[in-house]
């Protein structure tokens, strides 16, 4: 079961942003520090599956998403462009974030480690 866990989370607004394949709206969610466990996501446009056994953003990452679901402190939580949060997803910021789902656009991190990535393999 994909697990991540954050501090400094926090969702930022919608933005829109440019792509090859033209200009998409995304939800910008932001974290100081992350690692996860069995992470799969839809990453880019067109969308490409990227899977990583584990890994580690300690410098921080932000995620721009079009979709975000997953089950955050027992219940579960489902956005997109059109249904942003209404609130902050973990009102304390800090927390563990289980079946997580994701349509990424973009993911930027000032410094990223990855055990057993894999990119294109899987389903998006």
């Amino acid at each position: 079961m994909a697990s991540m866990s954050v501090s400094g989370f926090s969702y930022q607004g919608l933005q829109t942003i440019n792509t090859p394949a033209g200009s998409v709206t995304v939800m910008v969610f932001t974290m100081s520090d992350a690692s996860w466990t069995s992470l799969s996501l839809c990453l880019g446009t067109p969308p490409l599956a990227m899977t990583a056994a584990s890994g580690t953003a300690p410098g921080g990452m932000t995620l721009h998403a079009t979709t975000f679901a997953a089950t955050v402190d027992g219940s579960p939580v489902s956005y997109t462009v059109a249904s942003p949060p209404g609130a902050q997803p973990l009102p304390t910021g800090s927390g563990t974030l289980t079946n997580i789902s994701a349509s990424v656009i973009d993911l930027l991190a000032d410094s990223a480690s990855l055990t057993s990535a894999t990119m294109g393999s899987g389903q998006c």
